[in-house]
C-alpha cells in the first residue's frame, strides 16, 4: 500500500487477499463450457456488447473496417441487423466500440482513424433500438484538437448519460467528463484535482463503470517524486465530484517483483449496495479487486496465469447475474469467475477475449484483433454461486 492513501482516499484502510494457483479452483474435473460461434450477417467484426431485456446487442464494423455495424441478437441466436444512418464521414467508418441501452433506446460511441497522424476520431451515435440510430455531429474540440484523449464509454449515474474520457494537458492526462443536452455532448469543467496529473504524479485512464450515483475510473497512477512507481489506482465520485482516489493494494507475493501495474477494465452490479469489481495486471500476473464503492475499500485477489509484459496488457471482465467473469488473455486463454468463495477457471474460447456480457445463463465473448473479431457464445450457469 502506498504511504498517504487514507488522506488520498479519505477512507478506511485497503484490505487483499491472494489467490495462488492452488486457490482458484477448476471447474468441474474435464468441463468444457462448450463455446459456439455466433454467426454474424455480413461478415460483421463485433467490438462491444450491451443486453437489453433477453436480446443482445452487438456493436462493431463489417470486415475490414468498411462501415459502422449495429446488431441484435435474440434468444434463439435469430441476428437482425439495425438500421444506422451516419451522416459524417467519420461515422460512415467507424467501429461501434461502445453500447449504452436504456428505456428502449441506445446511446454508442463509434471510433475511427484518420487525419494526418491517424489519430482517433469520434463519434456520438443515438436512436430507438428499433432504429434507426443516428450520429449528431459534435463541436470539433468536443473530443478532438490537440488535447484529445481517449474515450472510456457512457455511463448513466442517477440514469443520465455520461461519457468518461480524457484530455491531454501541461503536466499529463486529465479524466475528463462530457454530459448532454438533446444531442449536444458538451465536457465538464475539470476542477477536481483528484482526477489531474501534475508535477509529482502522471496518471492513466483505461476503464470506467457506475454504482448509483458513484462514477468508478480505473487506471494507474506513476509517482514521480522519489523513485518512479506506478500504482493500479482507481477514482470514485459523483458528476458533480468530490472524487476519492484509491491506490489499489498489491498482494504482498507480487510485492517484489517488477513490471506494470495498472487497472484495465471495471464493472458495477445494478442492485443497491452490489460490489464494484475492477481487473488489470500487476507485475506479470492478473489480478481482480472486489471494491465497495461507498467506503473506497478494496480486497485483491490474483488470478492463475502469467504474461502481461507487453506494454498495453489487457482484459475484460463483465458479470453473469451478480457473479464477476474475468477473462485474463494470460498465457493461457481461461476464465475465471467467483463461486462460493474462490474463484473456479475453464478454457476462454479463444484470445484476446475484447469483452464480455451474459443473458441467464448464456455467456457472450468477442475475441481477437485487427485482423478480425469473432463472437461466442457457451453456458455458465452461475445460480449456485
Amino acid at each position: 500500500r502506498r504511504p498517504g492513501l487514507a488522506a488520498a482516499t479519505g477512507a478506511a484502510a485497503v484490505l487483499f487477499s491472494a489467490c495462488a494457483f492452488s486457490a482458484c479452483a477448476p471447474a468441474a474435473p474435464g468441463a468444457d463450457l462448450g463455446w459456439d460461434p455466433v454467426p454474424l450477417p455480413g461478415d460483421a467484426w463485433p467490438s462491444s456488447l450491451a443486453v437489453t431485456g433477453d436480446h443482445l446487442l452487438v456493436g462493431g464494423t463489417t470486415a475490414g473496417g468498411g462501415a459502422p455495424a449495429l446488431l441484435e441478437v435474440a434468444a434463439d441466436d435469430a441476428t437482425t441487423a439495425l438500421e444506422l444512418r451516419p451522416e459524417q464521414g467519420y461515422a460512415k467508418l467507424a467501429d461501434l466500440v461502445w453500447l449504452s441501452p436504456a428505456d428502449g433506446a441506445v446511446i454508442a460511441l463509434g471510433v475511427a482513424r484518420g487525419g494526418a497522424h491517424g489519430n482517433e476520431r469520434w463519434t456520438t451515435w443515438d436512436g430507438e433500438i428499433d432504429g434507426p440510430v443516428s450520429d449528431h455531429e459534435q463541436d470539433f474540440w468536443t473530443f478532438g484538437g490537440h488535447e484529445a484523449g481517449p474515450l472510456l464509454g457512457v455511463v448513466r449515474p442517477g440514469g443520465d448519460p455520461v461519457i468518461v474520457g480524457s484530455r491531454g494537458g501541461d503536466d499529463g492526462f486529465h479524466a475528463a467528463l462530457w454530459t448532454s443536452r438533446g444531442t449536444t455532448w458538451t465536457r465538464q469543467p475539470a476542477t477536481d484535482p483528484q482526477l489531474r496529473s501534475g508535477p509529482d504524479r502522471v496518471l492513466s485512464f483505461r476503464a470506467t463503470a457506475a454504482s448509483g450515483s458513484t462514477i468508478l475510473i480505473a487506471g494507474a497512477e506513476v509517482g514521480l517524486a522519489g523513485a518512479v512507481l506506478q500504482s493500479p489506482t482507481l477514482w470514485l465520485g459523483p458528476l458533480a465530484g468530490p472524487w476519492r482516489t484509491v491506490h489499489l493494494p498489491v498482494p504482498d507475493e507480487l510485492s517484489a517483483a517488477t513490471g506494470l501495474a495498472l487497472a484495465s477494465a471495471a464493472v458495477c452490479g445494478t442492485a443497491a449496495g452490489s460490489p464494484c469489481w475492477t481487473a488489470g495486471w500487476v507485475r506479470g500476473r492478473p489480478v481482480v479487486w472486489e471494491v465497495d464503492p461507498v467506503a473506497a475499500t478494496a480486497q485483491a485477489t490474483v488470478l492463475p496465469g502469467t504474461g502481461g509484459a507487453g506494454t498495453d496488457p489487457t482484459l475484460a471482465i463483465g458479470l453473469a447475474g451478480s457473479v464477476p467473469v474475468v477473462a485474463t488473455n494470460a498465457d493461457r486463454p481461461e476464465l475465471a469467475w467467483r463461486c462460493a468463495g474462490s474463484w473456479r477457471t475453464a478454457p476462454a474460447p479463444a484470445t484476446p477475449v475484447v469483452t464480455l456480457a451474459s443473458i441467464g445463463t448464456r455467456l457472450y465473448a468477442v475475441t481477437g484483433g485487427e485482423q478480425g473479431r469473432r463472437l461466442w457464445q457457451a453456458v455458465l450457469d452461475t445460480r449456485g454461486c
